[in-house]
């Protein structure tokens, strides 16, 4: 699938999201039925790393990205858990082989053919600022974009 998720459309979910709060658990509901993998994957221990502010904060950017995908590409399949497992585990093994200890330089290898580049870039955007009310912390960032990198890749 080559339809790009442009910059425009990520930032007028995210303008949706943030006006109309219980629109977040409706989606939330939604994705249950339709993504049940996804879901369960996004609420299991493996984010037990995050603190509550990140949960909230990575659950947020996880339903941008998937609203995103869903408004802009035909695809109906659920998404099996084995597929958000290998795709992770590949994912981790990219990021683990890169020598540089900045972030940023650690996830530049993620935008080499990546079909989706606005969604990345809001990604690690999303990671690497630091709002007043929303910091993600040093510990949080891999386990997080490696995530958000692995529902896109499973999704598109």
């Amino acid at each position: 699938m080559s339809d790009q998720i442009n910059q425009e459309a990520i930032e007028a979910i995210m303008l949706r999201l943030e006006k109309s709060p219980d629109l977040f658990s409706t989606l939330l509901d939604g994705l249950e039925r339709d993504q049940p993998a996804i879901i369960n994957w996004l609420f299991s221990e493996s984010f037990d790393i995050l603190n509550q502010e990140e949960k909230q904060y990575f659950l947020f950017l996880a339903l941008v990205i998937i609203i995103a995908v869903s408004e802009a590409l035909e695809n109906e399949d659920a998404v099996s858990p084995q597929e958000i497992e290998q795709t992770e585990e590949k994912n981790w093994e990219i990021f683990m082989e890169q020598k540089p200890k900045d972030f940023r330089e650690k996830v530049n290898v993620f935008f080499e053919n990546c079909e989706q580049e606005d969604l990345l870039a809001f990604v690690e955007d999303s990671l690497e600022m630091e709002h007043e009310d929303q910091v993600v912390s040093a510990i949080g960032r891999p386990p997080m974009f490696i995530a958000l990198k692995t529902i896109i890749d499973v999704l598109t």
